[in-house]
């Protein structure tokens, strides 16, 4: 019985260590488990919020990135109409300055070519009447020649006065 009576005792004080575990470490490590759970599943719920509110400032940001490429785009097409109208703008400039120019140099070749046709034609009407002068000096009398002149004159003064 000796045996049995060790064993009853070990088995009584494993029974009454067990309670005394369970009642005062199982409970509190169970409790620690229980609130390191709870913060686990804690942080998991804060990762997600934070993983959704980073993924709305992703697509906030790409939304953003999305949009200013657009009016990137727009301002470079803006710029290439501006620079275009300014390229027709100069081009029609210069095409009316270029074109005032010739208008003003033909304008002043026929000034010139009527002047020197004016300079000619009097130079030809001078060489003229000094010739017909040494003429009529020699064949004609002084009132002769007078009348001679004068009819020359008139002539020479009514060609020049109708153009041609």
């Amino acid at each position: 019985m000796n045996l049995n009576a060790t064993l009853i005792i070990e088995v009584l004080s494993f029974l009454i260590l067990l309670g005394l575990l369970i009642r005062f470490l199982y409970r509190p490590v169970l409790n620690v488990l229980d609130k390191r759970a709870a913060e686990i599943k804690e942080a998991n719920q804060k990762i997600q919020e934070n993983l959704c509110l980073a993924e709305k400032e992703r697509e906030r940001t790409q939304q953003l990135l999305a949009e200013s490429k657009n009016q990137a785009l727009k301002i470079k097409e803006k710029a290439g109409l501006d620079a275009e109208q300014l390229r027709q703008k100069i081009i029609s400039q210069a095409r009316d300055e270029a074109a005032r120019t010739l208008r003003a140099s033909q304008q002043e070749i026929l000034n010139q070519a009527k002047k020197a046709k004016e300079e000619l034609k009097a130079e030809a009407i001078d060489l003229s009447l000094k010739a017909a002068e040494k003429i009529l000096r020699r064949k004609f009398a002084s009132e002769d020649q007078k009348r001679l002149i004068k009819e020359l004159t008139e002539g020479i003064s009514e060609r020049s006065s109708s153009g041609r």
